[in-house]
């Protein structure tokens, strides 16, 4: 729903993606302009803003700078226009894609994606669901005669007894 994000993580890059009240999306370099800290450490979900842990600046959902603690210690043409640098965002196909230099430097999504654009679009991943499946818990035993130590399962699937070596 709007102000759900998420914190995107690679390529050196940390971006938070945001959902917007009009049901797009945004996303921006997760980066305070003032001290350089982390705006928002997680994901969550129905954020109105963003505060920066370190000394209080205060985001929009799409990375604009709303708020700054002692405004007048800056000059008013220091803070003009400041936002957390953009990432361009662009949904298709089911999932969210973001360019990080910006929307001024990205092609279209529609360019980039070229000839596996319609190939990829076959599979209408827009209309699957991820199942997050949790993972097993572990058992360690030495119950198997003349097994080493062996880890299995709790569904005992995955890893049988390593028999010893003489």
């Amino acid at each position: 729903g709007p102000g759900d994000w998420v914190v995107y993580e690679g390529h050196g890059e940390t971006v938070v993606v945001c959902r917007q009240a009009d049901g797009s999306v945004s996303a921006f370099h997760n980066v305070c302009q003032h001290r350089g800290a982390r705006i928002t450490p997680e994901a969550g979900c129905g954020a109105k803003r963003f505060t920066c842990p370190w000394h209080g600046w205060v985001y929009g959902t799409a990375g604009d700078l709303l708020g700054v603690p002692d405004r007048g210690d800056f000059d008013p043409s220091q803070l003009e226009g400041l936002r957390a640098p953009e990432v361009a965002a662009e949904e298709w196909g089911g999932w969210v894609w973001i360019f990080l230099a910006g929307p001024e430097a990205a092609p279209t999504l529609e360019s980039w994606l070229g000839e596996v654009g319609p190939e990829l679009a076959a599979y209408r991943m827009e209309d699957m669901a991820m199942e997050v499946i949790p993972p097993q818990p572990l058992i360690i035993r030495r119950d198997e005669p003349g097994a080493q130590w062996s880890v299995r399962s709790a569904a005992e699937t995955e890893c049988e007894p390593i028999a010893a070596e003489s």
